[in-house]
């Protein structure tokens, strides 16, 4: 069906052209038998060709407004209070935008298309109606929900309700299509609208797939069936060719994200990573054709709802909401993927946008290799910027702990070491900190620890010098090879991805046109190609016609382009080719590190530099400029475009005040970053804080815990008998003197750091501390130890 559709259309208007002589001159402005909102939502009959409003389409929405939209497309059915998002005397509304299935005013005239149901949240402005109109957050992904309400994270000078977007903006987000319900899952209301019929119109279906796992036939067939159901053949694939593609199959399905096991970096492997395309074709071949995703048109018609999730889709939806609040223009602040929404909206729909802001810029021009490129290229630059620091500081007059210990050449001895297969393990350890360190949040200060942790155990791995600054409990962090397979939603954690991506994305790789580009881009970039991959396999593999959004870049639009130059998930190149496609846009550099500006740390942060800056002035001292002035020099000219519309400087670099510091005494914060500080360490100190993770060797940890340890690395799956194990408690707590810390590390360690995605994360922390002093001690969990 999915492949019919643009030749039904195709045809219908060429039968339209071929009988409209027959056809009364006044049949498009008859009235039809259904109300008006349905008309405009069928067939767009009151909208111009190029997408933009017409007198009369903005006529009929000027009496919605955000507060009381139209019934026909929005309603807002419930109001949160205290949920974080919103300024004092504000509410988050929550609603259902219902959409058309398919935007395509040359089809819906003559086919009553499916329509589905999307979530929205929204907060009013303190002042109505908003002088500045609607102000769409969309946080990335692709699969941003409708949490990314940006009130609260970008009140940088904590004004509360008198900040300006919460004053002078309707803030909202949407749930694009294929994200589901997210948090309000168990306790949503029912989608309202309803198709003449009585019939109920449904949410867009979520997209999860895994159904190598959970296929009723996938799940069952023998080895020999599922290996040619992959590989071609007819009952005559040999026995050994059958046992060594399940090994690989296997190894694969345990570790679906493709980083690294015991054995090594499984990225760098050509027939690992040839298994992996297979799998994710097979995967979402299956998942594009299940019976979930299909929908069906008054007319009976079948759509499958997969062909219908892309980016044009989605500023589609979008525009609809500005029309359904009465609203002539709205602005995006777009991060990540977001960036790709606002861009295309403002191509799209250039008289309908206010302001965009493109922060994390995604390649702007839709090529697989070329998304590929520059996935890998950020991460490259980030790790480029860690080993330049490094090598700096035998250059600069510092103490002996602000020098990193791997300078000189702290890059070839990483790459080398990285590369090396005659050592799997250590490959594995040394890509797994590095990742650790390049995909680290919470900003510029936690990247920093954990980057010099990695190039201290650089040193350590290349000299071989004991080191404390490297501490052997690391080791524990690599998975092992028999690690058990997860029965996960998204198997590969990549189906909302590959659906939007695989729709945007002109072009294909089959897997030899893969390979080719894997090789390459190995050889030039071998830090970043194990990300990138994960994206170019999933764009080739999803079996949907592309739908490509058009390549950005509007004269009319005059948006702020944010690049950082160590941006690993978005290359600054992107945001450079974003500025050449918008030729009225402004672009505005971040020297520091992470993905996007980082927002975790912004709220209030203007109030908390200007008291930290009258004391200083109290106390006749000079302020010193920090990451975090840097970060509020970005934002604030970013706020003040949006309030304003004056773009900052074209050009415009925000200053970090040094690069990062990658010495000793910053390695032992990397292993707080990690595995978190109690209050108690923070008061023992860093001194410590060193004991307490160098006094447990490899080989102590071995023993102590043999029993629940393949070789020497923790069996994650087996943390709850672990923790339970007497002699192991008794080892960690009387022999080594390791301290409940030492265990609550290397338990979390078994359930979430970082990004490594290994599986769920323990949702209480603070819970599981109490609960481990309560195995350990007979005395409360707030006294020392």
């Amino acid at each position: 069906m999915a492949r019919i559709l643009p030749a039904i259309s195709f045809w219908l208007v060429g039968v339209a052209g071929i009988v409209d002589d027959a056809l009364p001159e006044d049949l498009c402005d008859q009235e039809p038998e259904e109300d008006l909102s349905l008309r405009q939502l069928r067939g767009q009959k009151m909208m111009k060709p190029d997408g933009e409003a017409s007198k009369e389409d903005n006529a009929m929405s000027a009496k919605w407004s955000f507060t009381d939209p139209d019934p026909d497309v929005l309603i807002w059915d419930t109001w949160l209070e205290n949920t974080g998002y919103e300024a004092e005397g504000q509410k988050v509304a929550v609603g259902w935008l219902k959409t058309p299935l398919v935007h395509d005013p040359d089809m819906s005239p003559y086919e009553a298309v499916p329509y589905v149901c999307l979530r929205v949240k929204g907060i009013a402005a303190m002042n109505q109606p908003a002088k500045h109109g609607p102000l769409l957050g969309h946080c990335g992904g692709p699969g941003s929900d409708n949490n990314c309400l940006l009130n609260a994270a970008m009140d940088i000078n904590g004004k509360g309700n008198e900040s300006t977007l919460s004053a002078d903006f309707d803030v909202w987000a949407i749930s694009q299509r294929g994200v589901g319900l997210g948090d309000e899952w168990n306790n949503t209301p029912p989608c309202p609208f309803k198709y003449a019929s009585g019939e109920a119109i449904l949410p867009f279906p979520e997209i999860k797939c895994n159904e190598i796992l959970t296929n009723p036939f996938l799940s069952q067939v023998d080895n020999r069936t599922f290996v040619e159901l992959i590989m071609g053949g007819n009952n005559d694939t040999s026995e050994s060719l059958v046992n060594e593609s399940m090994d690989y199959i296997v190894k694969i399905l345990r570790t679906p994200d493709m980083t690294q096991t015991e054995s090594g970096i499984m990225a760098f492997n050509e027939t690992l990573v040839r298994w992996y395309y297979r799998l994710m074709k097979l995967e979402f071949s299956y998942c594009y054709e299940a019976a979930r995703f299909k929908l069906k048109s008054p007319s009976g018609r079948e759509y499958n709802a997969l062909q219908f999730g892309g980016t044009m889709d989605l500023v589609q939806d979008i525009d609809l909401f500005r029309r359904a609040v009465g609203a002539p223009k709205l602005s995006i602040y777009g991060m990540s993927y977001g960036t790709a929404v606002a861009g295309v909206y403002g191509t799209v729909f250039p008289e309908n946008t206010q302001h965009l802001i493109l922060d994390g810029v995604v390649d702007p021009f839709p090529d697989v290799q070329q998304r590929g490129d520059l996935f890998a290229k950020g991460i490259t630059a980030t790790f480029n910027g860690f080993v330049k620091a490094c090598d700096q500081t035998i250059q600069l007059n510092l103490s002996h702990d602000e020098i990193c210990p791997a300078a000189p050449l702290s890059e070839t001895k990483a790459i080398q070491m990285i590369q090396d297969s005659s050592r799997p393990f250590r490959a594995a350890l040394l890509y797994l900190l590095a990742d650790l360190a390049i995909f680290q949040k919470g900003g510029d200060e936690n990247i920093e620890a954990v980057a010099a942790l990695f190039l201290a155990c650089v040193e350590f791995y290349w000299s071989g010098v004991d080191s404390e600054d490297c501490p052997a409990v690391l080791e524990y962090l690599v998975q092992s090879d028999d690690a058990p397979i997860t029965l996960s939603e998204d198997l590969f954690d990549f189906g909302m991805q590959a659906m939007v991506m695989g729709t945007d994305t002109a072009g294909r790789l089959n897997e030899e046109a893969m390979i080719q580009w894997w090789k390459e881009s190995m050889a030039k970039q071998p830090i970043g190609t194990p990300w990138a991959l994960t994206w170019v396999v999933g764009i080739s593999t999803w079996p949907a016609d592309a739908r490509p959004v058009p390549p950005l870049g509007n004269g009319q639009v005059s948006p702020v382009i944010i690049g950082n130059l160590h941006d690993p998930n978005t290359a600054y190149t992107s945001a450079q080719l974003a500025r050449s496609a918008f030729p009225r846009g402004h672009l505005v550099t971040y020297q520091g590190y992470g993905h996007c500006l980082d927002k975790s740390k912004l709220a209030g942060l203007g109030k908390e530099l200007y008291d930290s800056y009258q004391q200083d002035v109290a106390n006749h001292h000079l302020s010193t400029y920090s990451n975090q002035m840097a970060l509020y020099a970005c934002a604030s000219r970013i706020l003040n475009y949006i309030a304003t519309g004056e773009q900052p400087l074209d050009g415009h670099t925000c200053l970090v005040p040094h690069p990062l510091r990658t010495g000793t005494a910053m390695a032992m914060k990397g292993m707080d970053v990690l595995f978190g500080s109690s209050s108690e360490e923070e008061e023992d100190g860093e001194e410590d804080s060193q004991n307490q993770t160098a006094n447990i060797t490899q080989e102590d940890f071995k023993e102590g815990a043999g029993l629940f340890y393949r070789g020497s690395r923790p069996r994650c799956d087996d943390h709850d008998l672990i923790i339970q194990e007497p002699e192991f408690q008794a080892w960690l707590l009387e022999e080594e003197g390791g301290g409940v810390r030492v265990l609550l590390r290397v338990w979390r360690s078994c359930q979430c750091l970082g990004n490594t995605k290994r599986v769920n994360p323990v949702q209480e922390k603070d819970e599981d501390e109490e609960w481990l002093f309560a195995v350990f001690h007979d005395r409360p969990a707030d006294e020392d130890e």
